[in-house]
């Protein structure tokens, strides 16, 4: 798989669990349910990143997972790995029962925060820390 027009991405379910998956498989359960909330509170709210799930998961240049050197890992992850079966139920329960409530504060965006502050950070005050 060359391109993100190799597989039908157009499940949301999919879409948001592999997102999860790519950009915080190594983060605790709350960290990948604020991974989950922030692609639904861009969904809720369209705009440049994207109209629904999955237009703001594969939007270029919003989440990296889908654009650098693991975006072949991220494309073609599944159910093998337990990381993304959790990633699967998380995306579930968030798009589909809007539960655990949105620990993030309503937020668009997110930093891991071992990395220097982004500049759209910059001046900013954070919703949460998780």
């Amino acid at each position: 798989m060359n391109s993100l027009s190799d597989l039908n991405l157009t499940d949301p379910i999919r879409c948001v669990a592999a997102t999860i998956w790519g950009e915080a498989r190594g983060e605790t359960f709350m960290g990948k349910v604020g991974v989950a909330w922030v692609i639904q509170n861009r969904a809720h709210n369209p705009a440049w990143w994207g109209r629904d799930l999955v237009g703001v998961c594969l939007s270029p240049h919003q989440f990296s997972c889908w654009w650098d050197k693991q975006g072949e890992r991220v494309r073609s992850v599944d159910l093998e790995d337990p990381r993304y079966v959790e990633a699967t139920m998380i995306a579930m329960s968030v798009i589909k029962h809007g539960f655990p409530v949105d620990p993030t504060g309503g937020a668009d965006h997110y930093y891991a925060a071992y990395i220097p502050a982004p500049f759209w950070a910059k001046g900013r005050t954070p919703t949460a820390v998780l």
